[in-house]
């Protein structure tokens, strides 16, 4: 069931604990919108918010709905205590969402919510495993934003970063030899593969299971999971060699190698074959001046 009607993206989903209903939090129209699945009518449309709702929590009852946005303002706060917390319950729940997705680190979240670090790690280590009981994956983010000012340009005026620029460039058609909707669909088939090959390496490292809390390795990465999975689609081109890629990426040929060792197989299982290009680039500057001047071209 395809559920349409947000402006802009849709965030965040959260399901009735019977399951027959399902809400879902606008970034752009900062509105929830509820949907009963056993009529498939139009959704109620709640309103309220004056900035982005990131996500959403059904009640244990079914007949309430946290939601969490950061126009300030605090939809569930804490009962029986005399003054207001460092952070609600829906907000702890949004800080590890986004947290766990990779889109910025600890502290630029501190910043960005004027609050200090230490809370926002007690916040993903109280609710990570709440979420680990519910069986909620949460996908890594293509975005990734180290200052908080490069994060709030983005939320509040959709400014991306140089490396988000990069990536898209990088993804045009004439390099992936794929549109750009099919490579974005290849992006989503294989998000949840490739993080369970990664976890399952992780696993064999530490000997066990992660403690409850911890990031599970999501900021040791240097690049983000979808450039990873750019980097191995663009070397199965052979249009330049990997020390080229690792110049366009900024990180080392051996990061290279290790996301070609571990998305390569996925693309196989999953009957993805990339053919060779006949077009070849000599240095990253001239994958990058190529990729510069069709940036603004549609996808064929």
């Amino acid at each position: 069931m395809i559920l349409r009607g947000h402006k802009g993206d849709g965030v965040g989903v959260a399901f009735s604990p019977d399951g027959r209903e399902v809400a879902s939090t606008g970034r752009m129209d900062h509105t929830l919108k509820v949907w009963d699945l056993t009529t498939k009518g139009e959704p109620v449309v709640l309103r309220g918010h004056a900035a982005a709702v990131w996500t959403a929590l059904s009640g244990p009852d079914g007949q309430h709905m946290a939601t969490a946005s950061n126009d300030g303002t605090d939809p569930s706060p804490a009962l029986g205590t005399h003054h207001r917390p460092l952070l609600s319950d829906a907000d702890r729940v949004l800080v590890t969402l986004v947290y766990l997705r990779g889109v910025c680190p600890q502290k630029a979240l501190a910043d960005l919510l004027g609050t200090n670090p230490v809370t926002i790690g007690e916040a993903v280590r109280e609710t990570r495993p709440l979420l680990d009981e519910h069986k909620i994956a949460v996908p890594q983010s293509t975005h990734y934003f180290s200052r908080v000012q490069d994060l709030r340009q983005w939320l509040e005026q959709g400014e991306v970063t140089e490396q988000t620029h990069l990536s898209q460039a990088l993804s045009h058609s004439e390099l992936t030899g794929m549109p750009r909707e099919a490579f974005h669909d290849l992006l989503q088939r294989l998000a949840v593969p490739y993080q369970a090959v990664i976890e399952q390496r992780r696993h064999r490292r530490r000997g066990g299971a992660p403690r409850p809390g911890s990031r599970r390795g999501v900021f040791t990465q240097k690049i983000t999971d979808a450039d990873r999975i750019l980097a191995t689609v663009l070397a199965g081109r052979q249009q330049c060699d990997q020390q080229s890629l690792a110049d366009l990426f900024g990180i080392s040929r051996g990061t290279i190698r290790n996301a070609i060792d571990d998305v390569q197989p996925l693309l196989d299982q999953h009957g993805y074959w990339v053919t060779p290009s006949a077009r070849r680039f000599n240095t990253a500057d001239d994958v990058l001046t190529f990729a510069r001047a069709h940036a603004d071209e549609s996808p064929p």
